[in-house]
């Protein structure tokens, strides 16, 4: 008998997405993979910032049984600014006023697509039933990704390698190998060009 997961997870973010601003660190004069490799507390970096003015509890989890994929899909700093301000910060720090820093996000959502998968958990475990109550939106990600990929609901693309969620509520049936029909058909493309 396989156990049943249950994530219990209750979060909060601005009720209007425009409550959260950019705060801009000053310039270190390093960009790109050099800034990145370094420590957050060796450099002051752009945040982003909740406002504060009016949160809103809801379950994130349960209303998008994707949103691991949809973080994982982020490569930008628009992009992270784009997810913090449709489900909220990652962490309690974020949540505080303090703001999360742009680029630990990026960080942590690159680990997700290479499949690092973080050593934080809290779990109870009932009779075939295992609880599990993250203690933030990021630790909330990495369980329902976990999850997912257990359950065989992630998946990469054959043709180009991308994470992306498959099943009831994904968009992409069960058995789906490619992300898109434009993977599908390209990979199928390629497939008639090399044969003799």
């Amino acid at each position: 008998m396989r156990a049943e997961v249950e994530i219990v997870f209750t979060w909060r973010r601005e009720r209007d997405p425009r409550d959260y601003e950019v705060i801009e660190g000053p310039r270190s004069g390093l960009s790109g993979d050099a800034l990145m490799a370094l420590s957050p507390s060796s450099v002051e970096t752009d945040r982003i910032v909740a406002k504060g003015k009016c949160l809103d509890r809801y379950q994130p989890l349960d209303e998008f049984p994707d949103l691991w994929a949809r973080f994982a899909k982020i490569t930008n700093r628009e992009g992270v600014v784009e997810f913090v301000r449709a489900y909220g910060p990652l962490t309690r720090e974020g949540l505080r006023g303090k703001g999360e820093i742009i680029e630990d996000i990026l960080r942590e959502a690159e680990s997700m697509r290479r499949q690092i998968v973080g050593d934080r958990l809290y779990a109870q475990i009932d009779i075939g039933q295992l609880s599990v109550r993250p203690g933030n939106l990021r630790d909330a990600l990495w369980l329902q990704y976990s999850k997912a990929k257990s359950e065989g609901r992630a998946n990469r693309c054959r043709q180009c390698g991308r994470l992306f969620a498959k099943g009831p509520n994904a968009g992409r049936r069960r058995d789906a190998i490619f992300c898109s029909v434009e993977c599908k058909d390209k990979f199928k493309s390629l497939a008639r060009s090399q044969k003799p």
